[in-house]
């Protein structure tokens, strides 16, 4: 008899609940409160955290349907919510039984409640409203990254070709960057897919990050191609605050600005850029800093003290009052006359030299792609 207990009991105890060792990788879905941009992401990303749940919403691999629905209508909030709140009321009455208990929603199905969950928030025409989405779509003042990734979130969704996305992808991209993927094209030919051509887009974003932070300039790719207000000129990072906008010497830290602009801030180079050329070694004889050659030193053009870089950096930013000048005048670069000549020339009037430049570079090149957008 005991043994006949013992034998029901066995039967009758509960499975072990089994954890899948991928459960942990996989977060769970954020609430879904009706936005309907985001019912696709949720829809797509609950089955696939559903799925790996095990026990109990899975059983041997087959899906529990009525565990399911339960656990999508507990991940809603907002909108959403009190779309479902009259569902969870039929689900609460049906298991609490009694002789008017309501049915379990959607039959008990969760491919019924898909199929209801998108007539209420996804469009009900998928493709109509990507094309139109996609034909607002700019980059603006996004960076490259950020317009790609929204353009190709929307793409799959089109029905468009490639070669159709590709037009769209470029078209409204910014011209600064259509103006650094022009020489790209005319050196390699035209992109042969949408990957290639977001790829050479974000290239052209970071090349021109980098060479404005090396001449001062501004924007990033995390804030797109909109100019920031009072711009900061790049600068040896360790460079000594002083007590006055001029220095010792009479020259200020803008000259010093102008005269690099397009060189290299560790030796002055033209060829490249300070990231390009291996100066993280270099030591200046003159102010003991690592990072570039006495040739380019910021301190000893502004006639500051000599050595700064040795003073104790746990006193804070120290401010000294630069009176010190050499004997022998000090010369940027090994090409002088060049130097000068571009520093005399007014701020106002290279400004208006570069944007006609610029104008007549992008009347160029809009001629060039009227004249190639037949060929995508």
């Amino acid at each position: 008899m005991r043994a006949q207990t013992q034998a029901q009991g066995q039967q009758q105890a509960p499975a072990v609940q089994t954890v899948n060792a991928e459960t942990k990788a996989i977060a769970k879905p954020t609430a879904f409160k009706g936005e309907r941009s985001d019912a696709r992401h949720f829809l797509a990303y609950f089955q696939i955290w559903a799925k790996e749940q095990g026990r109990p919403l899975n059983l041997a691999g087959v899906r529990q349907d009525r565990l399911w629905i339960k656990a999508a209508l507990s991940l809603m909030e907002g909108d959403a919510a009190t779309w479902g709140r009259r569902y969870v009321e039929d689900i609460a009455s049906h298991e609490a039984g009694g002789v008017n208990a309501p049915a379990f929603p959607f039959s008990e199905s969760w491919t019924t409640f898909v199929d209801n969950y998108k007539v209420r928030w996804q469009a009900q025409d998928e493709e109509a409203e990507a094309r139109h989405a996609l034909d607002k779509l700019s980059q603006g003042t996004l960076g490259v990254a950020d317009y790609a990734a929204r353009f190709q979130d929307l793409a799959s969704r089109t029905g468009y070709s490639d070669a159709d996305l590709r037009v769209h992808f470029y078209a409204r991209l910014s011209n600064a960057i259509k103006t650094q993927l022009l020489p790209v094209e005319l050196a390699h030919g035209k992109p042969t897919d949408l990957n290639t051509l977001v790829k050479r887009a974000c290239k052209a974003q970071d090349l021109l990050d980098e060479l404005r932070m090396e001449t001062g300039g501004y924007a990033s790719r995390r804030y797109g191609n909109t100019p920031q207000a009072a711009p900061r000129p790049a600068a040896d990072p360790y460079a000594m605050e002083v007590d006055a906008t001029r220095t010792g010497n009479g020259k200020t830290r803008e000259e010093f600005q102008r005269a690099m602009t397009g060189r290299c801030f560790g030796c002055g180079s033209k060829e490249h850029l300070k990231r390009d050329g291996n100066h993280q070694t270099d030591r200046c004889g003159y102010c003991s800093r690592t990072g570039h050659k006495e040739t380019v030193c910021e301190d000893k053009y502004l006639g500051r003290e000599r050595n700064q870089g040795q003073l104790s950096r746990g006193q804070g930013r120290q401010r000294v009052a630069a009176s010190r000048q050499d004997s022998a005048p000090f010369s940027l670069f090994t090409e002088p006359p060049t130097a000068t000549v571009a520093a005399s020339i007014p701020v106002a009037d290279q400004n208006t030299t570069q944007i006609a430049d610029l104008e007549r570079i992008l009347a160029e090149q809009q001629a060039l792609l009227d004249r190639l957008r037949p060929g995508f």
